[in-house]
């Protein structure tokens, strides 16, 4: 018999298919085959996530859905994924960062135990807030996460590789 609860289904739907099936819930692009993986995968991995084909179960939190992060609405998402219009549509691709100082970031949002998403080798994680402090010796990097499914993998990060809408940035 396999094992229902085996990586492949308890890490690979909370990560990956959550996040197709949240992403195009909010394009709203229906996605008969994935809702069948999900309801099914959902029982085997003891997660409610799906209710009623749409990303409002209890266990939310526990996926990189946008949902996950209070995200509804494309605008939302393409505010939080940094994803802007070519204007032009010169087909030159995204626009090139704007240069200048480096940014600051206003932590006050942030508490212990909420949720954000931390970059890491090019990759966005799902992790709580640990800690956040204002010591002068933290300052590079003043936010304590622990990673979501990673157990141990705690570490001081800076507002550059957080997203959140509790993370502001000043300037």
């Amino acid at each position: 018999m396999p094992d229902l609860k085996y990586r492949y289904l308890a890490e690979d739907v909370p990560t990956g298919l959550c996040f197709a099936k949240g992403l195009a819930e909010i394009l709203d692009i229906k996605t008969p085959t994935i809702d069948k993986v999900m309801t099914w995968a959902q029982k085997c991995i003891e997660l409610e996530i799906l209710v009623d084909g749409k990303m409002k179960g209890k266990d939310i939190g526990q996926t990189r859905a946008p949902q996950a992060l209070g995200v509804t609405t494309f605008k939302e998402f393409a505010k939080l994924a940094c994803l802007k219009a070519d204007p032009g549509g010169s087909g030159k691709g995204a626009t090139k960062p704007k240069k200048g100082g480096k940014k600051v970031y206003d932590y006050s949002g942030l508490e212990a135990g909420k949720r954000v998403q931390v970059e890491s080798g090019g990759v966005w994680y799902a992790a709580d807030v640990v800690q956040v402090s204002t010591s002068k010796s933290r300052s590079k990097a003043p936010v304590k996460v622990t990673y979501k499914g990673y157990d141990g993998y705690d570490e001081w990060v800076s507002g550059e590789r957080l997203r959140s809408k509790l993370l502001k940035v000043e300037s």
